[in-house]
């Protein structure tokens, strides 16, 4: 029995898939060009698409950012770890506003995850309120 043209869809569009996870998976073994490069890999995922949605509104008003390790901080960090273990990112806040750093200079790999828990820190308002005093 010759497979149907519903099947053959089928089988067309997971290896569409497929190949499109390979070549986004060769991706990630580079560094990011840019933060947003990570937040789309971050959004790829359920979870982190959720997560994506609720920190958008404080990524447009400015009260949170994202951004590359300032070069000083990023030194002295790497200063106390292996070289085989990434820096990834940190959660910063003054109780007003806060930022996301992440090492650009790291994989984008690692550092999709690594954005991810700290993009759930963010959200926690304890943090912010331990930070107000």
């Amino acid at each position: 029995m010759a497979p149907s043209l519903k099947s053959a869809e089928t089988i067309s569009m997971k290896l569409t898939g497929y190949l499109r996870f390979i070549r986004n998976a060769a991706d990630l073994t580079a560094p990011p060009e840019a933060v947003a490069q990570i937040l789309k890999v971050v959004s790829d995922t359920k979870t982190g698409a959720d997560v994506f949605a609720r920190i958008s509104p404080h990524l447009k008003s400015g009260r949170i950012r994202i951004e590359g390790y300032p070069a000083e901080i990023l030194e002295k960090l790497r200063a106390t770890k292996s070289d085989e273990q990434p820096v990834g990112a940190s959660f910063v806040t003054d109780g007003e506003t806060g930022t996301i750093y992440v090492d650009l200079s790291s994989e984008l790999g690692v550092l999709a995850p690594f954005l991810l828990h700290e993009m759930v820190h963010s959200l926690d308002e304890a943090l912010w309120d331990l930070a107000r005093g």
